[in-house]
């Protein structure tokens, strides 16, 4: 039988998984700090490594984080050399990796633009990688690829630590996070000293965590905070690795389903955007055209979300294996959360960066809205399909 790039794709992500998961114990002002790596079986899944300062008491951190980093990119573009011949049939250089942190929530909207055919509709031969922040952020820096969908508290963070890139693009101007948990639990403070995971550390799930946390009273300090792969997050809590989740549609309904109660509506509590694109510069002044292709393709797909309720629900139900009743309730919570014309905001940016700054990062730093956002190609995109721009 022969492999597809899914094939490849779904083996890499497996071994990225187990490579770079990270768990934390962390309050706003520790959060991108103090984190213990859950790396593969061989390195100690409790050693604390203080990122800040490249430290794990013995000197090594920056090391090991370094060496691991190396790894999971030289296997993802290894897993890209052996892809099929059909795709290097096409002229070299020809396919576009677009990278996007995890299959569930806004990234739906990546999902179904290559299935739909709305990529190659605006002749773009778009290949989707499923791809963690940490790795996406240090494979951009390596020209690698030019193309993350996500735009958050990490993706905004990477800009301001160096990464030349900036956010073009939001699916969602509303978070549809919730936290849900076992039964037996019956608030947020009776998870006190138990597990509760997140997809990705650092990022926008993550940090509106911690932040509706502390806004409910609590201090995520007393909590364990594990990274677990959004597709694993069912088996987590049944099996008992984890006692809570945050999680956003598909997964969330899924979890409701099983009978896990939600404890908090974390987008009720924090505003703030969530999913989007993030581009590299050089790619925004050498191929405008191209992105501005990859925006249309994306924004289309977007209105056809939402205007074509059947086929959505078709879609969510056949692309996360779930049953009918679990996909249109998945599809109601996104729908509502859906930003209108994918246009990056100076209040949405400017609420990502007050979440990182409370986190304790770039403290004290006036950070300009151009610093972080390019608007402009959105904005042509929304005007052409007949969306009203401010």
């Amino acid at each position: 039988m022969s492999k597809s790039p899914a094939n490849y794709f779904s083996l890499e992500t497996v071994w990225l998984s187990q490579t770079i998961g990270w768990s934390s114990r962390a309050n706003a002002r520790d959060l991108g700090f103090l984190a213990t790596l859950e790396m593969t079986p061989e390195i100690n899944r409790h050693t604390i490594f203080d990122i800040s300062r490249g430290s794990r008491g013995d000197g090594s951190a920056q090391h090991e984080l370094g060496r691991t980093m190396r790894l999971a990119i030289t296997a993802l573009f290894f897993c890209v050399s052996l892809w099929p011949s059909q795709i290097h049939a096409q002229p070299r250089g020809s396919e576009l990796i677009l990278a996007y942190p995890g299959a569930g929530g806004t990234s739906t909207i990546i999902l179904a633009a290559q299935k739909w055919g709305f990529f190659s509709k605006n002749k773009l031969n778009v290949q989707t990688v499923l791809m963690r922040s940490s790795i996406a952020n240090a494979a951009l820096m390596a020209g690698e690829m030019s193309y993350f969908a996500g735009v958050g508290p990490a993706s905004v963070s990477a800009t301001l630590s160096g990464v030349p890139s900036r956010a073009v693009w939001v699916t969602s101007n509303r978070l549809t996070f919730e936290l849900v948990a076992n039964p037996i639990f019956k608030n947020v403070a009776e998870l006190r000293s138990k597990k509760i995971g997140v997809v990705g550390l650092g990022g926008t799930n993550h940090v509106s965590l911690v932040m509706a946390l502390e806004k409910s009273g609590v201090n995520p300090k007393n909590f364990v905070i594990i990274s677990i792969p959004a597709e694993q997050s069912l088996q987590a809590l049944e099996t008992g690795h984890v006692d809570a989740f945050a999680l956003s549609p598909p997964f969330l309904v899924q979890a409701q389903s099983k009978g896990f109660k939600t404890l908090s509506d974390i987008g009720a509590l924090i505003e703030m955007p969530v999913g989007g694109m993030t581009v590299m510069v050089q790619k925004l002044r050498t191929a405008p055209d191209e992105v501005k292709r990859v925006i249309m393709a994306l924004q289309q797909t977007k209105q056809a979300f939402l205007k074509n309720e059947e086929e959505a629900i078709a879609f969510f139900a056949g692309s996360q294996n779930m049953d009918r009743q679990t996909a249109s309730k998945s599809y109601e919570l996104l729908k509502k959360s859906f930003s209108a014309n994918g246009v990056p905001t100076r209040t949405g940016m400017e609420n990502i960066v007050k979440s990182i700054q409370t986190a304790g990062r770039f403290a004290g730093r006036n950070i300009a809205f151009e610093e972080i956002a390019d608007a402009a190609l959105a904005a042509e995109v929304a005007r052409e399909l007949g969306y009203r721009v401010e």
